[in-house]
């Protein structure tokens, strides 16, 4: 199994706070899938296509000895199917949530690993978009420094980060991170 190398690290860097975003709408999702499966919408599309411009006198109503409804029939089908529906994206989600919070938490783990200073070189280069300029005058030190300081820490979250390439792929093909 081959895992991120240098490359890949830069680019989840750059995208930290696209993958913050993208877990928090996931979450919004689950709650939302969650709550309609919780609180039976899937009655009022049925109802509503049931009634769809018809007024009372024309649902057909069972009788006694009729067998057959097609409406009940297609009704209970149809619950069938977007119960079925439901719980596969609910579980898709919940797979979506625990790939994004493992990746954000080996970023988090791996950054308290570094020293503070390549910690905060990292974060104003990345995740606050600074120049060299503007953390070489922030940090009162030479870019090339700073620049130096930044590929230590890449070179040691790249070591403790351990992604599978293979979930790093699934992650930037999910959320539209580019590879560039």
């Amino acid at each position: 199994m081959s895992f991120v190398n240098y490359e890949h690290v830069e680019i989840l860097l750059y995208n930290y706070e696209t993958l913050c975003t993208w877990l928090e709408i996931l979450r919004i999702d689950l709650r939302a899938v969650s709550d309609k499966r919780v609180l039976g919408d899937d009655d009022d599309i049925i109802t509503a296509e049931t009634f769809k411009g018809r007024s009372y006198s024309h649902i057909p109503l069972r009788t006694a000895g009729n067998i057959s409804d097609p409406t009940g029939d297609i009704a209970v089908k149809y619950k069938k199917t977007a119960g079925k529906q439901a719980k596969q994206l609910e579980e898709e989600i919940k797979k979506d949530i625990f790939l994004v919070v493992d990746t954000i938490e080996k970023i988090n783990v791996s950054m308290r690993c570094l020293s503070s200073l390549q910690r905060d070189i990292v974060k104003k280069y990345y995740f606050a978009r600074c120049t060299w300029s503007d953390i070489s005058s922030l940090y009162n030190i030479a870019e090339r420094t700073a620049q130096a300081e930044r590929r230590k820490a890449i070179r040691k979250i790249v070591k403790i980060i351990r992604i599978p390439v293979e979930l790093y792929e699934e992650i930037l093909s999910k959320t539209g991170i580019s590879k560039t």
